[in-house]
Formats: C-alpha cells, structure tokens, sequence
C-alpha cells in the first residue's frame, strides 16, 4: 500500500487553493517561518503525491492548535490550518480505503498475495505471514460447482417459466 501512495499525485481542490492563498497574502511576510515555503510550494504546483501528503498528515497529528503561541498558530496557518487538515485526512482515508478495497475484490477473485508485504531483507517469512490479514471464507455448500449449478438451472428453470 505504501507504494501505491507515494506515487499517487493528489490535486488540490480550487476552494482548498484559494483558502491557501489568502493565508499566504496574509502572513506572506513570514518568510522564514515554518510551513512556508510548503505552502508556496503547494500553490505552485496546485498538486502533490501522497509521500508528501503523508508528511502533511504527520504534521497535523503531532501538533494542538489550541495549546499555541502567536508563532504557532502562524506556523499551524502556514501549513493550511483546519482546511488542509481535514482534506489531508480525508484524500489519505479515501485512498488507503480504495487499495485495501481493491486488494480484497482480487483476493476474492482468486489472486494470491494481495496483502503481503513487500520483499524486504530485514523482514523474516513469519513476519511477513502475520502481516497477512484474514480473508473471509465462505461455507463449502456455498462455493462447490455442483451446488452453484443446482442453483443457477433452478434460476434458468423459473425464468423460462415466467417467459
């Protein structure tokens, strides 16, 4: 999954831009305050991948806005404050839950290792093995070929009937 992130670009949504540009006009004093040069570069290129994002996000998740100074709140401001938080979360959410959702429909489809982690030296197989989430099962009178037919004729049976 971390690949499929870091090589996703992620576009920034115009309402989200034109937030971050009024934050800029105001503070763009503040050159040499943290948060930025990141937002200038945000607004540059109006887009971003997801490694970036994931910085973004980890930024948001070690800092409380209400417990900061006057350079603080500028510094949370320059990183994008309540708006970008809340589009970080939730575009990284969204993705995460796309390529898990994808990993599981091939996994039902058949494909095997969908959610094994990447090969790795430093990992050893039983590391890599209980990474490995559960997959559903479905019962065996469910799944076998005989029972599925049976059932398909029935539904072929009927439908002939009502024609």
């Amino acid at each position: 999954m971390v690949d499929e992130l870091e090589n996703r670009q992620f576009t920034i949504p115009e309402k989200l831009q034109v937030i971050l540009q009024k934050i800029l006009e105001t503070y763009g004093d503040r050159t040499t305050s943290q948060g930025y040069k990141r937002l200038k570069n945000l607004l540059q290129q109006g887009q971003c991948n997801g490694n970036h994002l994931k910085r973004i996000k980890h930024y948001f998740d070690h800092i409380d806005p209400n417990t900061l100074d006057e350079n603080g709140q500028i510094e949370y401001l320059l990183n994008g404050g309540d708006y970008m938080k809340n589009w970080v979360y939730k575009e990284l959410d969204t993705a995460r839950k796309n390529i898990d959702s994808t990993k599981t429909h091939n996994t039902n489809a058949g494909l095997e290792n969908q959610f094994n982690a990447a090969p790795n030296q430093n990992l050893n197989v039983n590391t890599v093995r209980s990474l490995m989430p559960t997959v559903r099962t479905y019962p065996d009178d469910i799944m076998t070929n005989n029972k599925l037919m049976e059932q398909i004729n029935k539904i072929k049976h009927i439908i002939k009937k009502l024609n």
